[in-house]
């Protein structure tokens, strides 16, 4: 099972986004089954670092397109907010593993992860850079 965490903004970090972090540990704590959570915001994978490490942690980032305008989101695109969340994986936007930051962070080592592959092809596509993928809509040859 895979738990994402969705905030209003990568530009905060507030009381709702505490309350959240919290009750969606408490529920997945009685969850009877192997799961990990990912979030685009740096903040709730550094949340569970330092209050369920156990828990596997996916960070969630893609290309920002929007220029320098929205800093935060090209800060995480870039991966260099890892240094706060320490991911266990990097989930991507599949499109983008050519990217300069996905290649690095593949160079040093990390779990890359594709999101979100819709077809066999975008499936081939994607397994020459990624490591795992998240998909929907088909199933992936050899999962059957």
């Amino acid at each position: 099972l895979i738990v994402e965490y969705k905030m209003p903004s990568l530009d905060r970090w507030d009381e709702g986004c505490e309350r959240l972090m919290e009750s969606g540990d408490r529920l997945l704590r009685e969850y009877d089954g192997d799961y990990v959570v990912e979030s685009f915001h740096p903040g709730a994978l550094r949340w569970y670092r330092m209050n369920n490490p156990s828990v596997g942690r996916g960070q969630l980032a893609a290309r920002a397109d929007g220029g320098w305008k929205d800093i935060s989101a090209r800060l995480a695109g870039l991966l260099v907010l890892n240094w706060m969340s320490r991911p266990d994986f990097v989930a991507y936007d599949w499109v983008g593993g050519g990217t300069p930051a996905v290649r690095l962070a593949r160079a040093l080592g990390a779990v890359m992860v594709s999101w979100t592959v819709r077809s066999p092809e975008e499936c081939e596509r994607a397994g020459m850079m990624f490591d795992r993928h998240i998909f929907e809509a088909f199933v992936p040859s050899g999962m059957v």
